[in-house]
Parts: C-alpha cells; structure tokens; sequence
C-alpha cells in the first residue's frame, strides 16, 4: 500500500466518523418571539449528534454556549450560579433544562400576537407564495385552524383589491382556505 493509499484510507474513516456536518444553531439572546426556532435548532442538532453527547450536562452546557447576549446571557448566569453551587455542580436533567428555558422565554401571548400579525399584514414586495407560507405560519401560531371563517377572511384581506376582486368574481368561488390559497397563487402568477 502506498503513502497516499494510506492517507485516502484515513480520510474517507475520519469523514465517516464525522458524520452528517450541520449548522450549529445561532445564538439566543432572549427574545421571546425566537425561542421556538432557536429550541428547534437546538434540539435537531443534538438528536442528529446524539453520539457526540455523554449526558444531559453537555447537552444543557452545549445549549448554554449559544446564550450569552441580552435577556438570555442573564438568564445564563443565574441558571450557572444556582447549578454551580452545589458540589458537585447539578446542572438537572435535559427534560427539566428545556422546560425551564421554555417557562422563562416563552411569549407572553404567541396566539394573540399571531393574530395580530395576520389582521396587519399584506402581501407587499413579497411573491404569493411567500405571503401564503407566511400566513400559514400565523395560522399556525394562532392555534385558529384552517377551517375558520375569520381565518379566511382575514386571509382575503391580506390580499391586494384587485386580486380578491378575481378570486371573488370567479364562477364558484372558494370556500376554503386551501382554495383561496391555491387561487390566490394561481391568478397572482398569472398576473
């Protein structure tokens, strides 16, 4: 076997060992509205890197890296100084780690603010199909549901006049928010 033999064998066993290479997830300075998003990531990464941690203290350390701004880095240190004096040091479990930092940082009202959000936005610079996907996440987050009147009304008024003129003018128009969706993507792109 030769030297570089040797060396692509190495390569392709410390690849294989590596893994799957993921972004690690961006920091958490506290604002409420990206706590869902920032706990999402973090949890992603550790289920996919599961092997690279021994116990929940470096899942709950890992997580704590990425909190060192803002309302989070203060929460950081309370939570570092409480965990740390005892001896030995108790950082809990990862189950209760989560449900604090979810107690702590969770919005005040992320349905009502959702709704809020959806009654306030239009369509703007944005294409349809963003404006669809950006509302599908309120919807979401309203906890409302899709089968809702006032859903698809406050959908319809997110739309500019003259497309809800179309989609109101045609033949049978919709009666769900998956048709006024699908028409409002399709006579916009039209367009």
């Amino acid at each position: 076997m030769t030297t570089s033999d040797t060396h692509m064998n190495v390569d392709s066993k410390t690849k294989e060992e590596e893994g799957l290479k993921l972004n690690k997830p961006k920091p958490f300075t506290g604002k409420r509205e990206e706590l869902k998003k920032f706990l999402l990531d973090i949890k992603l990464y550790v289920y996919i890197k599961d092997k690279s941690f021994k116990s929940d203290a470096e899942k709950i350390a890992f997580t704590l890296s990425f909190m060192n701004e803002g309302d989070a880095a203060a929460w950081n240190e309370q939570f570092m100084e409480k965990a740390l004096s005892t001896t030995p040091p108790n950082l809990g479990t990862w189950t209760q780690f989560l449900t604090d930092l979810n107690d702590a940082f969770k919005p005040y009202d992320a349905p009502g603010d959702a709704l809020e959000e959806m009654k306030t936005l239009r369509v703007g610079n944005n294409s349809i199909d963003e404006h669809i996907a950006k509302f599908k996440m309120l919807v979401t987050r309203s906890g409302l549901g899709t089968t809702s009147p006032a859903v698809i009304d406050y959908f319809r008024e997110t739309l500019n006049i003259p497309l809800q003129r179309q989609i109101l003018s045609l033949a049978i128009p919709p009666a769900t928010l998956d048709e006024w969706y699908t028409w409002a993507s399709r006579l916009d792109n039209n367009f």
